[in-house]
């Protein structure tokens, strides 16, 4: 193999032995396997989650597009960035693909993962309270968090099959999760603490599903970690937290940056909360393509789902939340 080619192969093959579990036999099994296949040019088999399978096919002599996050000059992109940015981005991807805890008790239900293991109050309680933002117009897991007995609240603007709950059992409300409570669009948005004091104020939430596009996913984190936007702090009512990633396609505008500044933060202060991180797997249904980004030193995906358990005690200061972060004090 080219010198080139090979590295890329390389980290594709780490990225099978991180999405192939924690089991280490099979994870070696699944990297062996991968590695005969893949140098015999037919097929790579990535496992997403315990019950399917992602299959990417490659013909022997295609060539592995590795898109640039910075296509800046070398001199540019030093102006740019100084090396607490590079450390940055690192961090990012790091703790995206590098599990900190695990959980025994991993169980599938609709396209997400749940843990039962205990100190969840899902393995020896009868209460059980579920919040899921964003359907795509799939009830899978709504539908079966509510065939295990829990009160389930969806939430999404633009769906439209909303008999569905009725049916299954599930609360259906036609609003989104953003920074701000307010019209978007012509549709109602809503901060995660206007959800969940309008109906359950101070109590335990035993997971929450946060399956929607980045402005929602960066408008959950700004507002319950950096109180940018004021309003209450409920994260702390949370026992899982299964969300969708997205990392920008480009860093060389300064809202893309500080989107990654938002989930260094985020990661960092999520652990001080007691939030050990067991699943991670990039999202190739969403996007396939790798990325180099100024600093990593491997190629990457930008969109990645994981689940989030509380398993530590929680330490966070919530004086933390009305502080400015490295990159919003460095710019105003």
């Amino acid at each position: 193999m080219e010198d080139g080619r090979g590295q890329v192969e390389i980290q594709l093959l780490e990225r099978i032995s991180l999405a192939a579990g924690r089991s280490r036999p099979f994870r070696r099994l699944a990297v062996l396997s991968a590695a005969v296949l893949w140098s015999l040019g037919v097929l790579v088999v990535v496992l997403r989650r315990p019950d399917s399978l992602d299959v990417l096919l490659r013909p022997a002599a295609t060539t592995i597009n590795v898109i640039p996050a910075c296509n800046l000059s070398a001199s540019d992109a030093a102006v740019l960035f100084d090396e607490r940015d590079l450390a940055m981005f690192r961090f990012v991807f790091d703790w995206l693909e590098t599990p900190t805890a695990r959980c025994d008790d991993l169980r599938v239900f609709g396209d997400k993962l749940v843990c039962f293991d205990a100190p969840t109050t899902l393995s020896s309680s009868d209460a059980c309270l579920v919040y899921s933002f964003g359907l795509s117009g799939d009830w899978a897991f709504e539908r079966d968090m509510a065939a295990l007995g829990c009160e389930v609240l969806a939430f999404d603007p633009f769906a439209e099959r909303r008999q569905d709950a009725i049916t299954l059992g599930v609360r259906f409300r036609p609003e989104g999760l953003l920074h701000q409570s307010g019209i978007l669009g012509g549709k109602q948005m809503l901060t995660l603490d206007a959800a969940a004091l309008s109906g359950h104020q101070e109590i335990p939430v035993q997971y929450l599903a946060v399956d929607v596009s980045a402005r929602g996913e960066y408008g959950l984190l700004q507002q319950q970690i950096t109180d940018r936007y004021r309003g209450e702090f409920v994260l702390h009512l949370v026992e899982q937290l299964w969300m969708e990633v997205h990392l920008p396609s480009s860093v060389t505008q300064l809202p893309d940056i500080l989107a990654v500044d938002t989930l260094e933060r985020a990661f960092q202060d999520l652990g001080l909360m007691g939030f050990r991180l067991v699943y991670s797997a990039p999202d190739l249904s969403e996007s396939a393509e790798l990325y180099s980004y100024p600093g990593v030193d491997r190629p990457v995906y930008l969109v990645h789902h994981v689940l989030l358990v509380r398993m530590g005690p929680d330490i966070w200061s919530r004086r933390n939340r009305a502080q400015l972060s490295r990159l919003e004090k460095r710019y105003g």
